[in-house]
């Protein structure tokens, strides 16, 4: 008998798709020049895959999709205010090379992150049920366009425009199905 706690919830295409790319992985150290290094890579993504065995079962539920889209949102607008409040120089607790770059080392990796946020606050502006969670998540994506904006990462504006426009497309393909 199967226990719910340990399946995973993955459709059969990305599980095969994830199982041939950490074979190519594992059979990259096989040829690689560096063996320390490709081991500790594909070792990384080993336990990246990994990760996905809880992160199936969170995303089989409404509630543990909303948590998680919440989670990545409050977390970027967070890192925001931090990089914002660094900006203007009223926060110096961080030891950074730069002083807008929040928890991160680098301002580049601040704003890789940010990136990462930017589809989640869309979605809880466009799809919340009402304006306590809508308001909320557009003042912080405003916060995450602004820190974007201190930082000057030219790459990150040209993703978040293609965030945009591929939310934009899904948005409407969900809107035409239903």
């Amino acid at each position: 008998r199967r226990q719910p706690g340990l399946s995973i919830e993955l459709p059969k295409g990305v599980a095969v798709l994830l199982g041939l790319g950490l074979l190519w992985c594992w059979f990259s150290v096989a040829w690689s020049l560096n063996r320390y290094g490709a081991f500790v890579l594909a070792l990384h993504w080993s336990l990246c895959a990994l990760s996905m065995v809880p992160f199936s079962r969170l995303f089989a539920s409404k509630l543990g999709k909303i948590t998680f889209l919440t989670t990545v949102s409050v977390s970027g607008v967070l890192l925001s205010g931090i990089g914002l409040f660094q900006h203007i120089g009223e926060v110096d607790l961080l030891n950074d090379k730069s002083p807008i770059s929040a928890t991160f080392n680098l301002p580049n990796v601040a704003a890789q992150f940010l990136v990462c946020c930017v589809p989640s606050l869309l979605w809880l502006i466009v799809y919340g049920r009402n304006a306590r969670i809508a308001v909320p998540s557009a003042a912080g994506l405003g916060a995450v366009l602004a820190h974007l904006f201190h930082i000057q990462a030219e790459a990150a504006w040209i993703a978040v425009i293609c965030e945009c426009l591929l939310f934009s497309v899904f948005a409407g393909l969900f809107h035409l199905r239903g």
